[in-house]
């Protein structure tokens, strides 16, 4: 007797990458102007492990609100919510003062298992459209901080950080905190 080969089964599609939300629709990744709230979208916790399901979620919600004009400035906070501030503050070359109940120096351990978590700054104007947005939809975000005009970088009046000290050498300045 013949045997019959079994049909393979298909293999699951793949998921579509998610891409680096900086620079998305021509934003800004540094502040830019004063008194825009900085808002940490994602899990706040660094060490969390996420789903693509969360990750994407979060991503495509994020997209909505730049595209709906929500939000001033975007950056990946794929390190620590310390490290991104600085580069926003850095890049923009205005200064925040930061307010966060989390760990403000954690990084993920596994960036493939990673929360998806983006830095956003937003006019006054639109902080309550952008938030009721995102909790609407279910995505944790947190109002972390403000943008300041001065050349500080202020972390709840724990941990300052000069911007000239940030110019001239980031990675001694971050690692300050």
């Amino acid at each position: 007797a013949k045997k019959t080969a079994k049909a393979a089964a298909p293999k699951p599609a793949p998921k579509p990458e998610i891409k680096p939300i900086d620079g998305y629709n021509d934003l800004p990744i540094g502040f830019v102007e004063a008194d825009d709230l900085i808002v940490l979208i994602g899990n706040a916790d660094a060490t969390a492990e996420a789903t693509y399901e969360s990750n994407s979620s979060v991503d495509a919600i994020a997209r909505g609100a730049i595209d709906a004009g929500l939000v001033r400035s975007v950056r990946n906070c794929d390190k620590s919510v310390a490290r991104a501030v600085c580069e926003c503050a850095n890049t923009g070359d205005k200064g925040a003062f930061i307010v966060f109940d989390g760990d403000l120096t954690a990084e993920p351990a596994d960036a493939g298992k990673a929360p998806l978590r983006i830095l956003a700054s937003v006019s006054m104007e639109n902080e309550s459209e952008l938030l009721d947005r995102l909790r609407g939809a279910g995505v944790p975000c947190s109002a972390i901080g403000r943008v300041m005009n001065d050349w500080q970088v202020n972390f709840d009046n724990v941990a300052s950080v000069d911007l000239n000290w940030l110019k001239s050498d980031f990675n001694a300045a971050v690692a300050s905190i």
